[in-house]
């Protein structure tokens, strides 16, 4: 969904469709962080936890810095709307990479009882 509202900053015409993506799109932002944050805690065991969330800040400050880098420089050989667009398009590629986590979840929480279900890190520690 993120993917999709930076598109829509980057192709929509005019200050007031650029506001109303940005907005969109910043609602999405919001809405994923806790849904990020969330997987992180349940795919790490207590003692790693704050290692994991820690390490996740330290990779998205330089990862997003050197997103602003590239991208500026790609909008200022194309245009601001190819810029855009590239970013959309990584973060839309980035997107089935928290996949697997997704299913082992749901796995997990449709039958736990099931011993070929095996259970997020956490959940482990939280049995013990």
């Amino acid at each position: 969904m993120q993917g999709v509202t930076v598109v829509g900053m980057g192709l929509f015409a005019g200050p007031v469709g650029v506001l109303v993506a940005y907005l969109a799109c910043y609602a999405v932002h919001g809405a994923s962080n806790p849904l990020h944050s969330g997987l992180l805690h349940r795919q790490v065991d207590g003692p790693y936890r704050t290692s994991v969330l820690s390490l996740n800040s330290m990779m998205a400050q330089p990862a997003a810095a050197l997103g602003g880098v590239v991208l500026t420089a790609l909008a200022a050989a194309t245009s601001v709307s190819t810029a855009m667009v590239v970013g959309a398009v990584v973060l839309a590629v980035a997107a089935p990479l928290y996949l697997p986590a997704w299913r082992a979840g749901r796995l997990a929480v449709a039958d736990p009882t099931d011993p070929s279900v095996v259970p997020a890190p956490a959940e482990q520690h939280a049995t013990r």
